[in-house]
């Protein structure tokens, strides 16, 4: 069920590359253990880090894990029910920095992502096989409903491994 290129725009190829299963709803159930075993390792500072000036923190990180999962479950919604709608693209940036998550706790934002990932799971497993298949359109690229699931999966390593890898 794993995405040909021809799914989806070549810009996502490095999300869609990270995963190597064939079962993304596993992937994505598996990845709500690993993202709370690293959330509640780190400490509230650790939530504010940023390892450079003009970097997102932490928590602005997780922030945009979560809007960016919402926002392509809707991508997803929409190709899987025949929409048809050229969904536009989203400014990462802007939705972030209007986000004020330095005012929210990361335990809201740890819990906010999970929950997030429990309605994504929940979506896709009402899916038809027929149905995974089904293309829309984002700026005028089409892409299809698997390609979006296996989007999300490889966004999220793409951004834990970033933390892992920068910021600790």
């Amino acid at each position: 069920m794993k995405p040909s290129p021809k799914d989806y725009h070549p810009y996502y190829k490095m999300y869609i590359d990270l995963i190597d299963s064939e079962d993304i709803v596993s992937v994505l159930e598996n990845q709500i253990y690993e993202f709370n075993d690293f959330a509640t390792g780190l400490t509230a500072n650790d939530f504010n880090r940023r390892y450079s000036e003009g970097k997102w923190s932490v928590k602005e990180i997780i922030v945009h894990l979560t809007d960016t999962e919402r926002i392509f479950l809707y991508r997803i919604l929409s190709a899987a029910r025949n929409d048809g709608s050229d969904l536009k693209s989203f400014e990462q940036e802007l939705y972030v920095s209007n986000s004020e998550c330095r005012e929210i706790s990361h335990r809201l934002l740890i819990e906010d992502f999970i929950n997030q990932r429990k309605s994504t799971i929940s979506f896709l497993r009402t899916l038809t096989d027929e149905m995974w298949h089904r293309k829309g359109d984002i700026g005028g690229y089409s892409f299809n409903v698997a390609a979006g699931a296996y989007v999300i999966a490889g966004h999220f390593i793409h951004h834990i491994n970033l933390i892992k890898e920068n910021y600790f």
